[in-house]
Parts: C-alpha cells; sequence; structure tokens
C-alpha cells in the first residue's frame, strides 16, 4: 500500500505562484495570507520567500527579480532554474481566480499543522516524563492552544455590511439579558453572551456570596448555570442555596440546630427548587479544565452562565515567569472562552494590597495582580462597604455596587445594597433605609 501523503495541492501551489508573478495585486494579497511554510513543495516555499523579498524590498515582483533573488540565494538551480520560473508564469489560467487557490493552498496547509500538533500530543501522551510540562491537562491545554492559533488565522474577516447584518440580527433576536435577581443592576447593567464580567471587592465583602446568588437566580429561571467553586464543596453551597431562599440562619445550618419549622421550610424548598439548573464543579480547576468543563456542558445543556470563583484560585495550567503574568493569562483564556462559546462568564477577583489601607471606593487600577483584567473584562464591578470597622460582627451589612466598566451600557454609577450575612444574600437598600443612612 502506498504512503500516504500530507494533504496538498500542487497545483493551487503553481497557480499562486504564477499568479505573483502575472499580476502586483495578485502578489501583494498573496504575500498578506500566505507564508512560505503553506506551500508543501519545497521549491514553491522557496521561490514564495524570494517573492515576498523582492516585494519588501521596494522591487516588482515578475520573472526577472525573483530570479534574480534566488540567484543571489544560491538556490535558483535547486528550484528547477529559470526554466521551471517561466514554466509556473504560465501555468496559471486566471489570475483572477487567485481568491480560490490562496484558500486551496491555507487548507491543506492547516490540515497539515492539524495532524503535527495531534502527532506531537500523542507522542509526548505515550511516553510518561515527569515533571509539570507532561502532565495531561498540560499536554491538553497545548495542543488547544495551537489548535486555536489555527482556527484563529484561518478566520475571515468581516465588511461593513456584513458587521451592520450581525448588529441587526443580534437587535431582532429574541434574547435578554440574564438577570441577577437585584432590581437596580437588573435595570443598569445586563449579563450578555460573549461578554466576561469581572465583581471585585477585598476579602470578606461578598463576592462569592453574589456570584452564587446570581447563578442560583439565573438557574431558578430557566437558564442553566455551571458553577466553578474553588473554596467551598457542595454541602457547603447547598447550605448557601437553604438559608439564602428561606431565611434560615446559615449559622443554624452549619451547627446542626436548625428549628424543626426550619428543617420543613428547607424540605418544601427541594421539591420547589429541584429543576433549577445548575451544575457544581467543587474541586479547584486549571483554566484549561474549566474550557473543557464548559464546553462539555454547553453540549449537553445549551447556553449556559459560566461562573468561576474567584480567578485568583484559578491555576494556569502553563508555566509563566510570575503571577501576574499567570492571572492575565488566565483572564483572557475566560474572554475568549466567552467570545468562543458566546455565552456570559461570571468572575471575581480580589483588589490590590494598596486598596486595603486606602478606605475609599475603588477603582479598576484596583484590581488586583493583572493590569491585563481590567483590558480583558467587559464589565467589572465592585462590592464596597464604606465602614468596614463598623460592619464587623454585623448581620446587615450597608454595602455598595459599583458599576465601574460596562462595554455596551452605562458606568460609574453606584447602588447601596443590604448584605444579610445571616442569610447570605444581598438585597436592594430601601428608600428608608438609604434616607437614614443604613446603619447596623
Amino acid at each position: 500500500m502506498a504512503a500516504l501523503l500530507p494533504p496538498n495541492n500542487i497545483d493551487a501551489e503553481r497557480c499562486v505562484l504564477g499568479s505573483m508573478l502575472q499580476d502586483a495585486e495578485a502578489a501583494l494579497t498573496a504575500s498578506g495570507l500566505l507564508k512560505p511554510e503553506d506551500f508543501y513543495h519545497p521549491a514553491h516555499s522557496e521561490i514564495f520567500s524570494a517573492m515576498q523579498a523582492v516585494r519588501e524590498s521596494g522591487s516588482p515582483v515578475d520573472l526577472v527579480t525573483v530570479d534574480a533573488e534566488l540567484a543571489n540565494r544560491g538556490t535558483l538551480d535547486g528550484v528547477g532554474g529559470t526554466g521551471y520560473m517561466i514554466e509556473i508564469s504560465q501555468y496559471v489560467p486566471t489570475t483572477a481566480n487567485v481568491d480560490a487557490y490562496i484558500g486551496i493552498v491555507r487548507d491543506a496547509s492547516a490540515r497539515r499543522r492539524i495532524i503535527c500538533i495531534l502527532r506531537d500530543g500523542a507522542v509526548k501522551a505515550a511516553i510518561p516524563q515527569s515533571g509539570e510540562a507532561n502532565a495531561p491537562e498540560q499536554i491538553i491545554e497545548g495542543v488547544r492552544e495551537q489548535l486555536a492559533g489555527i482556527i484563529t488565522r484561518a478566520g475571515s474577516g468581516k465588511s461593513a455590511q456584513d458587521m451592520m447584518v450581525d448588529a441587526m440580527l443580534a437587535m431582532t433576536r429574541k434574547t435578554e439579558d440574564l438577570q441577577t435577581s437585584i432590581p437596580w443592576l437588573d435595570a443598569h447593567f445586563g449579563l450578555r453572551d460573549g461578554e466576561l464580567t469581572v465583581i471585585g471587592a477585598r476579602p470578606g465583602i461578598g463576592k462569592s456570596i453574589l456570584l452564587f446568588q446570581i447563578a442560583a437566580h439565573v438557574a431558578r429561571h430557566g437558564r442553566p448555570a455551571l458553577f466553578f467553586s474553588m473554596e467551598m464543596n457542595s454541602a457547603q453551597l447547598g447550605g448557601r442555596w437553604f438559608s439564602s431562599r428561606v431565611s434560615v440562619d446559615l449559622n443554624a445550618i452549619t451547627r446542626k440546630n436548625a428549628s424543626l419549622e426550619e428543617y420543613e421550610r428547607m424540605a418544601k424548598l427541594m421539591s420547589i427548587d429541584a429543576d433549577a439548573l445548575i451544575t457544581l464543579e467543587d474541586v479547584r480547576c486549571s483554566v484549561g479544565e474549566i474550557a473543557a468543563k464548559a464546553r462539555k456542558h454547553i453540549r449537553v445543556h445549551g447556553p449556559s452562565l459560566i461562573v468561576v470563583d474567584y480567578l485568583q484560585l484559578v491555576k494556569s495550567g502553563v508555566r509563566k515567569p510570575n503571577r501576574e503574568q499567570e492571572v492575565a493569562y488566565i483572564s483572557g483564556e475566560l474572554k475568549g472562552l466567552a467570545k468562543e462559546l458566546n455565552v456570559p462568564v461570571l468572575t471575581a477577583s480580589q483588589l490590590s494590597r494598596e486598596m486595603t489601607r486606602a478606605g475609599r471606593r475603588p477603582n479598576l487600577a484596583d484590581l488586583r495582580e493583572s493590569g491585563s483584567l481590567e483590558q480583558d473584562a467587559d464589565n467589572v464591578l465592585f462590592l464596597h462597604v464604606p465602614d468596614e470597622d463598623g460592619a464587623k460582627n454585623k448581620s446587615f451589612v450597608p454595602t455598595e455596587i459599583l458599576i465601574a466598566k460596562q462595554r455596551q451600557g452605562e458606568s460609574g454609577i453606584y447602588r447601596t445594597l443590604i448584605c444579610e450575612r445571616k442569610y447570605v444574600r444581598f438585597r436592594e437598600a430601601t428608600r428608608e433605609e438609604i434616607a437614614e443612612g443604613v446603619s447596623w
């Protein structure tokens, strides 16, 4: 049986090179879309490289200039000599189809690259070696990154008309922003498909409370939610679900001394909320594992809210020089995941140490460990307790929620919420509470 050749199309390669020799516009187009390694035939790769050098020098790409460049390199005879160059220049039937020829060459190149990536991954997996770089999740993440690079390069551009059509379709689709359970926030902000939202706060302010509250609310109202908890297990989050939904003090649940009447309320809730579409992952994951589980979840359950609690506890899964670059990598991957799956991704972040001493409302510069987080996030919300010292050991804590950044809406506005700590939930402060300065 003859050996199976890697994907290639020699005729299309000749047509691309012939078009470049005949037409300056074709030479410009091909130089922008192809690389020498996209050509399977070594001679064609060398000829294309010479054409690029000629074009970059400012000279026209034609038979004479390219022939001279190859001669200067000492590779003219190796590619078949002047005779083969003349043959190529006359080979193409028409330069009008150069885009199609380029597409064929790029497609074959991408397929060869996919084969190489998967083969290399298989070799690494087949030969176990010690070290983090050879762990299965590292191998998978490396393969995924390389494959994603092929997809990105293969993507086609969109015209102004394409963009306007996409916008009109988005406006006419009967989809609504996901609700958060806080009416003021829902009126001024939305969890939108394809966007990364970050909730920033100091430790102990209520990031995890708000993340889980939003996820549970979404899950109870018909949209699946996938919740990654890096700190709490299933029983702990289940206790918070009971506490927030039927107003049972979390301490009573934790210490197992809830009253009979409270147990009855919790038992009744189990049937009421039994169909809530939430899935919990309570094992600390790398960002690559999060992405893999999110893709699988959406294949099974359809479009979902993805929640990660919280950013600084996620492992990057790749080696980076410092933690700042790790967090930058993680935030970039989460943003890419939101776009790839076209679902909202919600996460939380600690604030910088400087913020712990500032005694002021936080701003975007306070996002901890990564300046790129501010750029990657489509939306940034902050939770802020104006009087943290006075709030210690209080059951009801006035907490401001600030919309610091919103790519598709207003920002720079805030509202006072009440964090009901014993019921692990947030609610809006009433007008009377705000007027009285809300103090407990």
